[in-house]
């Protein structure tokens, strides 16, 4: 899930490069979300850091706003 989940969001963004809005954004958040609260439900919370950081990091260079994003993680 490391590698799979920031691969997973660059193939998105790279399917919807021409118009990213904010929709696909919030379908990104999601696509983070799910792995990130399964992982963490399991008692490893390190592996889901890590997964949610590298998540975060594609969700941020595909060029949303840090705004946005701290309202997110809040």
């Amino acid at each position: 899930m490391k590698i799979a989940v920031p691969m997973m969001l660059a193939w998105y963004f790279h399917r919807h490069e021409g118009a990213i809005r904010l929709r696909e954004f919030a379908v990104a958040a999601l696509l983070l979300v799910v792995p990130v609260g399964l992982i963490a439900k399991q008692p490893d919370l390190g592996t889901a850091v890590l997964v949610l950081a590298a998540g975060f990091y594609v969700i941020f260079f595909a060029g949303l706003s840090w705004r946005l994003l701290a309202g997110m993680i809040v």
